[in-house]
């Protein structure tokens, strides 16, 4: 767990601290994670296995006149990194997921719940800063990656424009 991000700079007691709250949680191949829209308190480390992360595309059918939705893959996460997903509830009040997640063969998942997360930074304040801020660093950096997705996908649209297709 030393080797996760969101764990760098804590001490080997802060660090015994947070693996009292992790739990694990097991799925099989197309076994949903969590599923966008749903209430959800809770984020995920990834330990073992393969996890996609799709998010809805809703898409109008102008000869038919109706929706399509489809889900769009955002990434397909490995645990080599230890990625976290989920981690944005803990900074909203309406706990409902941005994405769905869905395992790819069997997947293993650490659990942290946000109540008893929140509960141990407010007594351990230092320790809820180093946590607090290497989450920002997480969040910072897929921030930094969406903002050039959108730029990528805004100058090829206006390229597309220009060209009139």
């Amino acid at each position: 767990m030393k080797r996760l991000r969101l764990f760098n700079g804590l001490n080997q007691a802060e660090l015994e601290g947070i693996l009292k709250l992790i739990s694990l949680r097991k799925f099989k191949n197309g076994e949903f994670i969590a599923r966008e829209g749903e209430a959800g308190s809770e984020m995920f480390i990834l330990l073992e296995g393969t996890m996609e992360v799709t998010q809805k595309l809703t898409l109008f059918d102008s000869d038919s006149r109706d929706f399509d939705n489809r889900d769009k893959m955002l990434i397909r996460l490995n645990p080599d990194s230890r990625p976290i997903v989920g981690e944005m509830m803990l900074f909203e009040d309406e706990h409902t997921r941005s994405a769905t997640m869905k395992a790819l063969g069997n997947v293993i998942v650490g659990v942290i719940k946000k109540e008893s997360l929140l509960n141990l930074v407010r007594d351990n304040p230092n320790l809820g800063y180093t946590i607090f801020y290497n989450i920002g660093l997480v969040l910072s950096a897929r921030l930094r990656k969406a903002n050039e997705d959108i730029l990528k996908l805004t100058t090829a649209f206006s390229l597309a424009l220009e060209r009139g297709w």
